[in-house]
This record gives C-alpha cells, structure tokens and sequence, in this order.
C-alpha cells in the first residue's frame, strides 16, 4: 500500500525525491521508492533532535515528503506546531506530505490542521 502514495504523486510518469522518516523506522516507504526509481533521503531521527525532524532538514529539490508518526520504534509523536510546519512548508516549497497520521496524502494547495 505505501508504494500506491508515490505512484499517486506521479512515479510512473517521471523520478522525483522523496524525504522519509525511515532511519530508525518502518523501511517501507524506502523499499518503494528504491522499486520506483525514486531518489530518497532519510530525515535525521536522533536521540539528540528527540526523533523530530526540522524544516532545515527537508531539502529543496523534495517532491514527497512520508512521515511516519506515531514514530515506529520510537513512540515518538508529532506536535501540532512541528506538524503544522511540515504542512506549511510543503505549501511553500509545493512538494506531496503523506503521513501514517491521516493515513493519506493530501494536495498543497489548501489549509490542512493535523
């Protein structure tokens, strides 16, 4: 089923980046996109950054970013301002935001509250 969020965000017709929290997690998103021909990029999860991820670490050329949260193994939840932000900034940078939260990915084009 996780494959399905990258075909969806256009796999089939063209190869894009995807950010992903897979590193520790669940691997596959990552497995995926390997599949696809898709360029992926681990979002840093440390026990220093208390397995949240920041704005700064979504690179500029990401088309899709998959988040998983609750983070699994971590336990790890997303706050509603780091959530909100990751929407804002794909709304800024016009990239796909999946995650396992909604269990959807949903267009930039409009407002969404996690």
């Amino acid at each position: 089923m996780l494959g399905l969020v990258q075909l969806a965000c256009g796999a089939a017709q063209g190869k894009f980046v995807v950010g992903m929290t897979d590193k520790p997690g669940y691997p596959t998103p990552a497995d995926w996109s390997k599949y696809l021909g898709l360029k992926q990029y681990s979002l840093p999860l440390t026990i220093e950054n208390e397995f949240r991820f920041g704005a700064e670490d979504i690179r500029k050329n990401t088309k899709l970013l998959m988040v998983n949260y609750p983070h699994n193994p971590t336990g790890q939840i997303a706050t509603g301002n780091g959530g909100g932000e990751s929407v804002r900034l794909a709304r800024r940078m016009t990239f796909g935001f999946s995650t396992t939260i909604l269990i959807t990915s949903f267009p930039i084009k409009r407002e969404v509250a996690l």
